[in-house]
């Protein structure tokens, strides 16, 4: 971390010594840890499974009616990072969100309620400098 730190304070010394005019330099990209690159992760896999919510209600016998329910989820997350010590897969990541289950009075109803939440933890492994499931 040290040595990336000197080579960014250099490259950036050598950009201010530019010649007059010229446009400044722009530094070079820095490697996200894997706590960034986690957080990064889990966005985009919530991003995806909002892209799958069904918002049309699902139809399943209930007691003595017909029960039209859907499912969601939070826009609140959380992630924890474990080290593993294996040097194939350095981290298991552990990702915290919430399930809604919505209940809906008819199949068009718009006025649905919010039946449950359920707390879903997933857990991801680092393999590769990639998240996978």
């Amino acid at each position: 971390m040290r040595s990336l730190l000197l080579a960014l304070a250099t490259g950036l010394l050598l950009a201010g010594t530019a010649a007059a005019g010229s446009a400044p330099a722009a530094a070079p990209a820095v490697p996200k840890g894997p706590e960034a690159g986690f957080q990064d992760f889990a966005r985009q896999w919530l991003s995806k499974l909002r892209g799958m919510e069904e918002r049309r209600p699902r139809v399943a016998a209930g007691p003595g009616s017909l029960v039209f329910t859907y499912r969601d989820y939070a826009d609140e997350f959380r992630t924890e990072l474990q080290p593993t010590g294996k040097a194939t897969a350095p981290y298991v990541g552990f990702l915290h969100y919430t399930e809604r289950v919505y209940t809906c009075p008819t199949l068009e109803a718009r006025e649905c309620t919010v039946a449950a939440t359920l707390p879903v933890t997933e857990i991801f492994r680092l393999r590769g400098g990639r998240w996978a499931y």
